[in-house]
C-alpha cells in the first residue's frame, strides 16, 4: 500500500509522533520524510504551540493520551480522528464541535 500526501501549504510544519520504534523507522525512511517541513519523531515537540492541528490515527497508550490531552487543550484548533473506535468525547468537552464525520473520519474544530 502506498500513501501519497500533497501539501496544500508546503510552508506549514508537520510533525509525526510515533512511539513504536519499528513504525518510526518505517516513517522516517519514506520519501515524504525528506521534506524540510515533515518530521517524524518519538519525542514530543519542544514548543507545542507551533502545532495547532492534531491527527489521531489510533487510540494512544494511556501515558501518551494524557500528554496529548494537555497539548490539545493548550494549542489545538482542529483535531482529526482516523480511528472509528476511539472515544473522542474528551475533545468535545474541551469546547470542540464536530465539523465533519464520514467514512470513519471525524474532524473536530475549536469553537471560539
Amino acid at each position: 500500500m502506498a500513501v501519497f500526501m500533497h501539501y496544500k501549504f508546503p510552508e506549514v510544519a508537520i510533525r509525526g509522533f510515533e512511539a513504536d520504534p519499528e513504525k518510526l523507522l518505517i516513517a522516517v525512511n519514506t520519501l515524504a520524510a525528506s521534506a524540510d517541513t515533515l518530521a517524524f519523531s518519538d519525542e514530543w515537540p519542544d514548543d507545542p504551540r507551533t502545532y495547532n492541528t492534531f491527527i489521531i490515527t489510533t487510540a494512544p497508550d494511556p501515558e501518551i493520551e494524557t500528554r496529548l490531552k494537555k497539548m490539545v487543550a493548550a494549542t489545538a484548533k482542529k483535531v482529526i480522528i482516523l480511528d472509528p473506535e476511539y472515544s473522542y468525547r474528551w475533545i468535545i468537552d474541551l469546547n470542540f464541535e464536530i465539523r465533519y464525520r464520514q467514512n470513519d473520519v471525524v474532524l473536530l474544530q475549536k469553537v471560539d
